[in-house]
């Protein structure tokens, strides 16, 4: 006979929205981007990048115009893949251009609240899904970057933050 826990039987039982709680309200709008610059370049501490990532580490993406963009925090640890896919619609209306991350996190420091927190972002480079989570320290940005289908990347911290345009 096999015994449960109780977080085994929660997260068995748990519904793909249960992730993310939106605590935006519709306000946030990224502003027009050039699309010049990339996530490599604005990292100041770049603590990993994916292996596979390398390969377009400075493909620059299309300019942008006002991009209304919704703010999520984590409320459940799951997989990058389960969160983002728990917003129920095609991942790659989720995306963000590498140009737009950076506008975001030079412009809405008020929704990264520490030091140490990070905001995480879905976006593509030749069409592989990658995420990027940034966070801002005493030094400027830093941050990682990984393909969506790394499986075993957790995002645990209660205070993780999650963008995307808005649905």
């Amino acid at each position: 006979m096999s015994i449960k826990s109780e977080r085994e039987d929660d997260m068995a039982t748990k519904t793909e929205l249960d992730y993310l709680r939106l605590i935006s309200d519709g306000e946030v709008v990224i502003g027009p981007t050039d699309g010049e610059k990339t996530i490599t370049q604005a990292l100041k501490v770049v603590s990993y990048v994916d292996p596979s990532f390398t390969n377009y580490m400075d493909v620059k993406g299309q300019s942008t115009q006002n991009t209304p963009v919704q703010v999520y925090e984590l409320v459940r640890e799951g997989t990058a893949t389960q969160i983002f896919e728990s917003l129920g619609v095609d991942l790659n209306q989720l995306c963000l251009t590498q140009s737009q991350i950076i506008q975001f996190m030079r412009d809405g420091r008020d929704w990264v609240l520490y030091y140490g927190d990070s905001v995480s972002f879905l976006f593509k480079v030749n069409d592989e899904p990658l995420v990027v989570c940034v966070g801002r320290g005493s030094d400027g940005l830093g941050g990682f970057v990984y393909h969506l289908s790394k499986g075993g990347v957790l995002l645990a911290k209660s205070w993780d933050r999650f963008v995307v345009p808005q649905l």
